[in-house]
């Protein structure tokens, strides 16, 4: 296959890199594919090969091209008395015997009226895409897509409505939140198993060869001496964390000492209930000690509950709970670790219908050692479980950024970890979950720091012998 090699004006082999063969393999067997890369790794030139390989080998195959505008778009096709583009190029310098007869031959779309297949590129826009019923649908460099997310909802029903294939690529942008960005969500999404696409990180280094004559190693020193920093991780990204991170927002919590965190193996005890695995335990209760434990639920159906168990004295994580399950039976869990654990001194997030339900079952299993509720000014008021407004919300969170600086706690849960990682604070904005992530783990862990650092007295808690002795 011959491919133009424009930056030294030239027509090339292309080159069966490893990386580009383990692409075309996932294109054969998964239906949505989301690319984050670095540039100038050759993948717009294999997408629009795989795309004219599905057209000419397959009857009855539409394939849209969709670019962020109509020029982008048009270059990956051509045809016409326009510019070859991509598509016709790679045809155009077939073997005679690989070729069909062409039928709509305009800048923009081909045909191919022997196999009824078709290719066409779309500027991106709310409707590129909708009403038709597409094979194949590539979505080249997303991240600069003026409609992204609103395109996805006009395409989504052509890809589940039968053998339909998406595949999203791109380089990301740092002056793009992960807030804002529909394709770096896409990719955290499928990252976290949330949404039904591969995700596939492609650094800089994959490509053998940068520069005739040039060392990898020197080609990139030269790069570094040439772009910013931050432009450096923008074009060649390393690894995710460069690709994924933007200007004007900063990880909330200390970097070096959430990457000191260590996970730990759960128990493997029989006879410590853990629900499927809802529960795990990183120590047992032990006789004597002093336990704090907190929830923050959910509905079971868009955010995971998440109900965290430390050691008073140490700030320990010793257990947590963590599953999309109803309020009701996050309550029942709640109840369980909370006695289990010496009686813990507990509470929990009130706030919306979840927060109603899962109050209601503590109240009928009269949950014992529960908090006071308090206002952020430390008011005692009427009543059980907190109401986290912004005010308290943002005292919360604060709060337990000092406390990941002073190291004032342990967390063991690997899931928690990467949580807390992915917790941002834009340039100007509220503390708040990169977009794809929850903030469950980090809410829980807030409100047991309440509990635990600020309201409770050496007196407060009623302690009981435990099951276990440490």
């Amino acid at each position: 296959m011959k491919i133009a090699d424009e930056g030294n004006q030239r027509t090339i082999n292309w080159q069966p890199w490893p990386y580009l063969i383990d692409l075309i393999n996932v294109f054969q067997n998964n239906k949505e594919v989301v690319i984050l890369k670095a540039r100038q790794l050759g993948l717009t030139w294999l997408v629009v090969s795989y795309a004219l390989w599905k057209v000419l080998f397959f009857s009855n195959t539409k394939v849209l091209l969709i670019s962020k505008t109509g020029e982008s778009a048009e270059e990956l096709i051509g045809g016409g008395e326009g510019a070859p583009g991509k598509a016709k190029f790679i045809y155009s310098n077939l073997p005679d015997f690989m070729k069909l007869k062409l039928g709509r031959d305009t800048q923009g779309k081909i045909d191919f009226p022997t196999r009824n297949s078709s290719m066409q590129s779309l500027m991106s826009n709310e409707y590129a895409g909708s009403g038709s019923t597409a094979s194949l649908v590539i979505r080249d460099e997303l991240e600069l897509h003026p409609c992204a997310e609103l395109n996805y909802g006009s395409i989504r029903p052509t890809i589940d409505s039968g053998s339909g294939q998406l595949i999203d690529l791109s380089s990301p942008k740092k002056n793009i939140s992960i807030a804002k960005s529909h394709f770096k969500t896409r990719y955290v999404e499928a990252k976290n198993g949330t949404n039904r696409a591969v995700p596939i990180f492609l650094p800089w280094h994959l490509r053998p060869i940068r520069k005739e004559g040039e060392t990898l190693e020197d080609w990139f020193e030269g790069i570094k001496k040439d772009y910013k920093p931050w432009e450096v991780e923008q074009e060649y990204p390393s690894n995710e964390e460069e690709a994924l991170g933007t200007l004007g927002t900063l990880k909330f919590f200390d970097d070096n000492i959430m990457k000191q965190m260590s996970s730990m193996i759960p128990l493997q005890q029989e006879d410590l209930p853990t629900h499927n695995g809802v529960i795990q335990y990183f120590k047992p209760p032990a006789v004597g000690e002093r336990y704090v434990l907190f929830t923050d639920p959910s509905d079971g159906v868009e955010d995971p509950f998440h109900t965290v168990v430390v050691k008073h004295n140490t700030g320990e994580e010793v257990a947590r709970a963590h599953g999309k399950v109803k309020a009701n039976i996050a309550a029942l869990y709640h109840d369980e670790l909370v006695r289990l654990y010496n009686n813990a001194f507990n509470s929990y997030e009130k706030n919306g219908q979840a927060g109603g339900t899962f109050s209601e079952v503590i109240s009928s299993l009269e949950t014992p050692n529960m908090a006071a509720r308090r206002n952020p000014d430390g008011k005692v008021v009427k009543g059980e479980g907190w109401y986290t407004t912004p005010e308290w919300k943002r005292k919360m969170l604060w709060d337990l950024e000092q406390s990941v600086r002073d190291r004032a706690f342990v967390i063991h849960d690997q899931y928690t970890i990467d949580e807390f990682n992915a917790f941002i604070i834009p340039e100007g904005g509220e503390p708040q979950a990169t977009s794809g992530f929850h903030d469950d783990t980090v809410m829980a862990w807030a409100g047991v720091l309440q509990l635990g650092k600020v309201y409770i007295s050496p007196d407060s808690l009623k302690i009981t012998s435990g099951r276990y002795k440490g």
